[in-house]
C-alpha cells in the first residue's frame, strides 16, 4: 500500500534496496493514474484512481514485511535557508516610465493554434491557470511527439 497525503492505493512493487528512495513511481504508474507533477508546490495531483487494482503478496527473502510508506512531508535533509551571498549579485534594472516592448504573438498553424486554445480551456476549467492580466508574456512554442501529435 503507498500513501501520498489522504490518497493511498494498492500498487505491485519490486522489493529492491535503494539508498536515497522509499519508492520510485515509474512513468507507466504516473501515465495510468494521470499523475500531475507540481514541483513548486512540492506535490503531485492525482486526477484518476486506477481502473483495476489487483492485491498481490510481497516476500521478501528475510521474510519482513514491507512498510507503509508516507510521503505526505518533505524530508529532513532539504536545506533549511537560502544560500550564502554571492560576490557577484545578478538583477535587472528597469528604467521608470519604460514601456514594455509590444511584439506580436508567435503566428501559429490552425492545427497548433487549436491544440493551444484545447489546452489553455482545460487548464483554466480545472483551475490550474487563471487569465493573466501581465503588460508581458511567454512565448509558445510546441514540440511534436514522438507520434506526431502536439
Amino acid at each position: 500500500m503507498i500513501r501520498l497525503g489522504g490518497w493511498h492505493d494498492l500498487v505491485d512493487f519490486v522489493v529492491v534496496k535503494m539508498g536515497d528512495f522509499d519508492v520510485v513511481l515509474g512513468i507507466e504508474y504516473l501515465l495510468g493514474h494521470q499523475v500531475i507533477r507540481m514541483p513548486l508546490a512540492k506535490c503531485l495531483v492525482i486526477t484518476r484512481s486506477a481502473p483495476t487494482i489487483v492485491q498481490t503478496e510481497i516476500h521478501q527473502p528475510n521474510g519482513q514485511t514491507p512498510r507503509t510508506l508516507s510521503c505526505n512531508k518533505m524530508p529532513d535533509s532539504l536545506p533549511k535557508s537560502l544560500p550564502p551571498r554571492r560576490m557577484i549579485e545578478h538583477e535587472i534594472e528597469l528604467l521608470s516610465g519604460a514601456k514594455p516592448p509590444a511584439k506580436n504573438a508567435y503566428r501559429m498553424t490552425p492545427p497548433r493554434l487549436a491544440e493551444l486554445r484545447k489546452q489553455l480551456d482545460e487548464l483554466l476549467n480545472a483551475e490550474f491557470i487563471r487569465p493573466a492580466k501581465a503588460l508581458y508574456g511567454a512565448p509558445i512554442l510546441f514540440q511534436k511527439k514522438i507520434d506526431g501529435s502536439l
